[in-house]
């Protein structure tokens, strides 16, 4: 059955399976047809995307399509076509002949959730108008073409999940001209087999999503990512094999931000290094390994909240206070028990907090509890105001208490 409250507007709910698209022949005629939405049913067979001449809107997703006709420039509708879904189907074909002489004013066009194979055309055809283009959960190998000099008006590219067998998935490197899509706001191109680096990739002035999980990427985090802070909400770089330290300009970041490193290569902390998470990035509750001691170590986030809460910026010596990467062992008043070289900051513990005449104010922080390590606490001569922290209680170990004024 169809039925439209619209003008212009079909929709059909639970057809029947129909053996091949020229069921549909009959649309031609309907010269007024612009709006047509046939998804979750379960047609299948070859599908026309033209089948009426006005056509601007078609959904023709969760069917059961498995190929899809040639796109025809005679046809009326290859020029008014705006959107179309193909997504959910079973389409087995070559992903250069679906997109070879696509309509040309299209905004939206998705094939995500097929099983379409081979990689792009070398020449893509030119979509000025394109924003939305998404072709995840196929089975697409080759490399990723630069997008920037066929569909430069591209606000999202969803590219991920195509690495579903082994010798499927986008490979090489992310083009540099990726970067010159100037409207661009999300990128997906999770789980594929991608590689190289991530330079160039600092200089997208809207991006809002940028998910790379689950490839091949390697060498260290490009400090350029940090210049994404105004307007990155969602930032995956985990299961790669990214390497060294993680740049301090990736603590920029909104506090709001989703930041996902895990399952890469970094390089823990030690007594011997200090290759720690940058110490803002770690206050980010968004961030998946603040909770990881050898990159976020606990006892460091306590002494910043200490150093927030007393007014650390109006002290008279801050050495070392609130280094985004260096030992927090080494901050001015902060001693760290004794261990053996090499062992990680998980194994350190701070046993001393001396900053007497120091030009301390404002509250003690409750965290300062969460030191349980800790056997001197020395804040005499300072102007640290209101009650003393229940929490104080929990340091059991603590011998030397200090606060006189």
């Amino acid at each position: 059955s169809a039925s439209g409250s619209t003008y212009g507007y079909g929709r059909c709910y639970t057809l029947q399976k129909l053996p091949s698209y020229n069921d549909f022949a009959s649309l031609s005629s309907l010269r007024k047809l612009k709006h047509v939405d046939i998804s979750n049913n379960q047609l299948s067979g070859q599908f026309d995307a033209l089948l009426a001449p006005s056509l601007e809107y078609l959904n023709a997703s969760h069917n059961n399509f498995t190929s899809l006709s040639r796109f025809r420039s005679y046809k009326p509708s290859h020029k008014t076509l705006r959107t179309l879904d193909l997504s959910t189907n079973y389409i087995r074909q070559n992903l250069s002949m679906i997109l070879s002489n696509v309509p040309p004013n299209l905004v939206q066009i998705s094939f995500a959730n097929n099983t379409i194979r081979g990689s792009f055309p070398t020449t893509l055809d030119s979509l000025e108008s394109l924003q939305q283009l998404d072709i995840s959960s196929n089975v697409i190998s080759g490399s990723l073409p630069d997008f920037s000099r066929s569909c430069p008006s591209l606000q999202v590219l969803n590219l991920s999940d195509n690495a579903r067998t082994n010798d499927t998935g986008l490979t090489g490197d992310v083009p540099a001209g990726i970067s010159n899509l100037a409207f661009l706001q999300e990128l997906h191109l999770r789980n594929n087999r991608l590689s190289g680096g991530l330079a160039g990739l600092g200089g997208m002035p809207q991006i809002k999503e940028l998910d790379l999980s689950v490839n091949r990427f390697a060498g260290t985090v490009p400090a350029e990512l940090g210049s994404l802070a105004g307007t990155i909400e969602v930032l995956d770089l985990s299961d790669n094999e990214f390497e060294g330290t993680v740049p301090t300009e990736i603590g920029l970041f909104q506090s709001e931000t989703q930041i996902s490193l895990s399952n890469n290569a970094f390089e823990r902390a030690s007594r011997s290094s200090d290759a720690l998470a940058p110490l803002s990035l770690c206050s980010i509750d968004g961030f998946d390994m603040r909770r990881d001691e050898a990159l976020c170590p606990a006892e460091r986030s306590v002494l910043r909240d200490f150093y927030i809460l007393a007014k650390g910026n109006e002290w008279t010596d801050i050495s070392g206070w609130m280094g985004e990467h260096g030992s927090y062992c080494k901050w001015k008043g902060v001693t760290c028990e004794n261990i053996d070289e090499g062992d990680d900051y998980i194994d350190q513990h701070v046993i001393r907090l001396e900053l007497p005449n120091n030009g301390l104010s404002g509250k003690l922080s409750p965290r300062i509890g969460n030191l349980t390590r800790l056997e001197v606490l020395d804040l005499s001569d300072n102007d640290i105001k209101g009650e003393l922290t229940v929490t104080i209680s929990n340091l059991e170990k603590l011998r030397v208490l200090l606060l006189s004024y």
